[in-house]
């Protein structure tokens, strides 16, 4: 401010050295989204499946739709997403519902009223109170008068003055009459020949001079015409060039008034023309490309007018030669400018785009697609990460699979391996790494430099290793990693994503912190060695529910037994020291294969093997994805059977039962009774009292002004004073057993923001029902105050009736000398009778009409208070009603159906 103070909301950072960081908004990230991104125009009605789509009107950021939103609210537990950021014709603007809580999704609110006052819109304002959400409109306030554009006097009297000066010159020009002007010489037409050129007239010919007279007049009469509107319309004009870029639409100055009032027709036009104000700023460096485009545009320009004019050609030259030299002495090019700013820049890249793009096999698009609705509407129950690792299994009709095992560290060997994946050990990776060379070694061939990479690392037992190995037969990925098996832990507990979703830390390049992934496999081996790790991997097993996963899982511990069985389905017995030995026995001469097959078969290392080399039969799944998509599915199934019976158990521990609805609906009845019996009771003692009949007709004159207050006593002592308390306390009995004061399970949240858009709040939102205080407030604002000024009117009529009366009593007697006082006084008399006549019969009415009105007023709202609690206790609080069939349901049976099909 003043470029002295620096006003902030917070305070300083250590990110912040210089003004020029913070001058420029960021054009992407979070912070752009926040303050850039706007609903879909088409918002709740789209016709694409994208959640976030590029923002082309502000130039950033993102236009978010309808799913979009929902999902985030839902995500987040929460009802609507409240925003401004967009001129509203109304002031507010309510998008779609959300189908969960029927609450609207988005609420957009602009407090600024005929916006750059050209808008003519409305403004809003949102006020929260009392958990009551009120939306109020207001209309917009004429500004003080300036001058427009900051213009100073002299140019704002140029049009005035623009006018007179055209009126001096049509006065000075106006030498002959309208008809002389209008009086043609006549010129023969030939009907049949054709048309004659026009015949040059001589200058020194009276037409000639009469014609340039007119034409003078003409175009000063225009002109005088076009200084009129300028001064009558100044402000529009200025308000059409503001909405048209400074400039005016060619003859609009010649239409006059309306011509100018039709240019700027309404709130949509307006916005149209302001949308390019509505883009995010641009930066240096986008103002320093567009430079450089025009300018290159202007040389290119230059160029095709200096090839199509010889006399040009030079210049042309010569402005292409100075502009090569600067560019050589340090000018960057444009289109290599351009090329490096690209590097920075972002493309708006969607889920849903990108699972479009991808090529699913026509037999496989419906799993896949039931699959991805899964991954929107149950996101809780299942595992993202492998709910992505079969999405991508089925985008080919040969997928990859993954096989994992587990250490502590990893070192990645990218200038080895050209394809790296990951292999797994228990306690030790030692045994799994030798495992994983066997498995992988080409018998044919002599030993490859990964081998001797391979070996180099079991140096170190405590350091992993993250392989990725592309076996073009088996199409697999390898993970190996340890996998912690200790007997402290014995009584714990685990899932299957212990072995099939492992973790894997991966040091960072620039400090020493470490970052756990997720890595999600198709199936596990699990290496152990000796005695201890075939009871560790028995343990290990015996903790973790499997479940349909037990396929998945296979066993290999470095044990050398001599039974002709040395494995099964789910575990192998092999001897890695015995296969090495025969694999180099093979390696170095042909004629050991004899050895090598011996060697190998007694290993056990071939049912390893097998179990991974294990292919599908044609046209089916490939077993392990088959398995990987089941297991999701059931995963899922039983995360969602869990949350509708969680939801059915809350709804039935907040069912009210029907003795406890009856016993309420009982004290009702009673109350309303009591109720009955108090408003009889109570307003006879109160139209009894001392004060009430000192109200009387004659005694009005010096009781007049305690009307209000007398009337106003009674109704605060005896107008239902317990009935009051004592629907309090039914309320709180109410509260107590569930019900609440509303009819049904949650408010309309849509309709009572309609309804509070009139400043008006709703009954349900009271904690108990106010029908008595509410009819006590209406009698005491309308009906005492009219009863208290009936009074002051009857005392006045009569007081004056009688005033009048007697001054014409008394003329009568000055005027008339033979009259005598009794005659006169008779005109007194009968006006005295007559007003206090009027005065007695009027009041008494009043009165029992106020008695009769306070006595119906007090019935009525026993009634409506009674009617309204006996509804809440048959239609209020929660009712045990059956689950209704969710997406995430109909997904899951989707996808269900769809697994059997392809199989």
């Amino acid at each position: 401010m003043n470029k002295q103070f620096l006003c902030i909301h917070g305070g300083l950072s250590p990110e912040l050295h210089t003004l020029e960081d913070i001058k420029s908004p960021p054009t992407h990230g979070l912070m752009c989204d926040l303050l850039w991104a706007d609903p879909l125009e088409e918002f709740g009605q789209e016709k694409t499946g994208d959640y976030f789509v590029h923002n082309s009107v502000r130039g950033c950021s993102y236009f978010f739709s309808y799913p979009a939103a929902c999902a985030f609210l839902e995500k987040n537990n929460l009802l609507s997403i409240i925003r401004a950021h967009e001129a509203q014709d109304a002031g507010y603007r309510m998008y779609r519902k959300t189908r969960t809580t029927g609450f609207p999704s988005v609420m957009t609110i602009f407090s600024a009223p005929n916006y750059l006052d050209v808008y003519n819109n409305k403004a809003a304002v949102l006020k929260y109170e009392n958990n009551v959400m009120n939306i109020r409109q207001f209309n917009c306030t004429p500004h003080p008068y300036w001058l427009p554009n900051f213009m100073d006097v002299f140019t704002w009297s140029l049009p005035f003055v623009g006018e007179k000066i055209t009126d001096m010159l049509i006065a000075i020009l106006n030498t002959c009459s309208k008809e002389e002007l209008e009086d043609d010489t006549p010129t023969t037409v030939s009907p049949t020949g054709p048309p004659s050129p026009p015949v040059p007239m001589d200058v020194e010919s009276s037409e000639f001079k009469r014609r340039a007279i007119k034409n003078k007049i003409l175009a000063i009469g225009r002109l005088s015409r076009v200084f009129q509107v300028l001064r009558e319309e100044s402000e529009r004009v200025t308000e059409l060039k503001t909405a048209t870029g400074g400039r005016l639409p060619a003859g609009t100055l010649m239409l006059g008034a309306e011509g100018i009032k039709q240019a700027i027709t309404n709130f949509e036009d307006a916005r149209k023309v302001d949308l390019q104000n509505e883009r995010l700023p641009p930066s240096s460096e986008e103002v320093y490309k567009r430079s450089e485009e025009e300018r290159q545009a202007a040389l290119e320009r230059a160029q095709r007018e200096a090839d199509n004019d010889a006399g040009l050609a030079t210049v042309a030259r010569r402005i292409s030669i100075r502009t090569l030299s600067t560019r050589r002495n340090g000018i960057v090019s444009p289109r290599l400018e351009a090329k490096r700013l690209s590097l920075f820049s972002s493309r708006p890249i969607t889920t849903s785009s990108v699972i479009h793009a991808r090529h699913v096999p026509p037999r496989l698009r419906e799993l896949y697609e039931a699959l991805n609705k899964i991954q929107g509407v149950a996101t809780e129950q299942v595992n993202i990460s492998r709910l992505q690792l079969a999405l991508r299994g089925l985008e080919s009709e040969t997928p990859i699979i993954r096989v994992a095992g587990g250490f502590l560290s990893q070192t990645v060997l990218s200038d080895i391996f050209a394809d790296i994946s990951i292999v797994l050990g228990l306690n030790d990776a030692t045994a799994a790494r030798k495992l994983v060379r066997l498995l992988l070694a080409d018998p044919l061939n002599t030993r490859e430099s990964w081998e001797d990479a391979l070996d180099a690392y079991d140096s170190d037992p405590t350091q992993g290793l993250l392989i990725r190995y592309a076996w073009i037969k088996g199409n697999l990925e390898i993970l190996v990693s340890t996998l912690g098996a200790e007997t402290e832990l014995s009584d714990a507990h685990f899932t299957a994503d212990t072995f099939l979703v492992p973790t894997v830390t991966i040091p960072t390049s620039h400090s020493g912190r470490h970052n756990a992934v997720r890595y999600p496999v198709h199936r596990t081996v699990v290496c152990g060695r000796g005695v201890d790790g075939l009871i560790a991997y028995n343990g290990l097993v015996s903790r973790v529910d499997l479940k349909k996963e037990t396929s998945s899982v296979y066993g290999a511990v470095d044990l050398p037994v001599t039974a002709p069985q040395k494995s099964n389905d789910r575990i192998a017995f092999v001897d890695i020291d015995r296969a090495d030995e025969a694999l180099e026995k093979f390696r170095e001469s042909v004629q050991n294969a004899s050895l090598y097959e011996r060697g190998w078969n007694g290993s056990g290392v071939q049912a390893v093997q097998d179990w991974l080399s294990s292919l599908p039969t044609e046209g089916a799944l490939d077993p392990s994805l088959k398995s990987l998509i089941t297991s999701l599915i059931d995963a899922a199934e039983a995360g969602v059977a869990a949350d509708e019976n969680r939801l059915s158990q809350d709804q039935k521990a907040a069912t009210i039962s029907d003795d406890v609805r009856e016993n309420l609906d009982r004290s009702v009845t009673e109350w309303a009774e009591r109720g009955h019996i108090e408003l009889r009771s109570s307003l006879e003692e109160g139209f009894a009292t001392k004060k009430w009949k000192g109200l009387a007709w004659w005694k009005l004159f010096w009781h007049v002004d305690d009307v209000g207050m007398i009337t106003s006593e009674i109704l605060e002592k005896n107008y239902l004073p317990r009935a009051e308390k004592e629907v309090i306390w039914t309320a709180g009995r109410f509260h107590q057993a569930g019900l609440g004061m509303q009819l049904k399970d949650a408010p309309q949240p849509a309709q009572q923001l309609l309804n509070d858009s009139t400043n008006g709040e709703s009954e349900s939102d009271e904690l108990w029902p106010t029908q008595i205080t509410t009819s006590r407030n209406r009698l005491l604002e309308t009906t005492v105050p009219s009863l208290q000024a009936m009074a002051q009117r009857l005392v006045l009529f009569s007081m004056s009736t009688t005033t009048l009366t007697s001054a014409l009593s008394a003329l009568t007697y000055v005027s008339i000398p033979t009259a005598s006082v009794y005659e006169t006084g008779t005109i007194v008399a009968v006006g005295l009778i007559y007003a206090l006549r009027r005065q007695q019969k009027k009041w008494e009415s009043a009165r029992t009409f106020f008695e009769d009105e306070v006595r119906e007023e007090g019935r009525t709202a026993l009634i409506k208070t009674e009617e309204h609690l006996h509804a809440v206790v048959q239609e209020g609080g929660p009712r045990n009603e059956d689950v209704a069939e969710t997406e995430a349901r109909k997904a899951i049976d989707r996808a269900r159906k769809a697994l059997e099909q392809v199989d």
